[in-house]
C-alpha cells in the first residue's frame, strides 16, 4: 500500500505520530510519501517526518513491476504569494 502525501492536516508532530501508530497496525507493507503538510506546514520543518519514516523516497520491485515513489510539488511556505 502507498500513502501519497498529506498524511496530516497541520503537519503537527502529534498528528504525525498518530498516523505512524495507525499505519503501524497494518498487516501489509506500506510506503509513505510526504506532502506539503508534512514539509511546508510542519511545525518541525519536516524533521519529525524524517525521524519517524526516514527518507521520503522509495524504490522496490514486485514481480515484473518497479515502484518508484518521491514527493513533488511546490516547496514554499506561502503558495500563491
Amino acid at each position: 500500500m502507498c500513502c501519497t502525501g498529506d498524511l496530516t492536516n497541520r503537519g503537527a508532530d502529534d498528528e504525525l505520530k498518530q498516523v505512524h501508530s495507525i499505519l503501524g497496525n497494518l498487516k501489509i507493507p506500506y510506503y509513505v510519501i510526504s506532502g506539503n503538510h508534512e514539509t511546508n506546514w510542519s511545525e518541525s520543518a519536516g524533521l519529525t517526518y524524517k525521524k519517524i519514516w526516514g527518507d521520503d523516497r522509495f524504490v522496490f520491485s514486485k514481480g515484473d513491476y518497479l515502484f518508484i515513489g518521491f514527493p513533488c510539488g511546490p516547496y514554499m511556505k506561502k503558495m500563491g504569494r
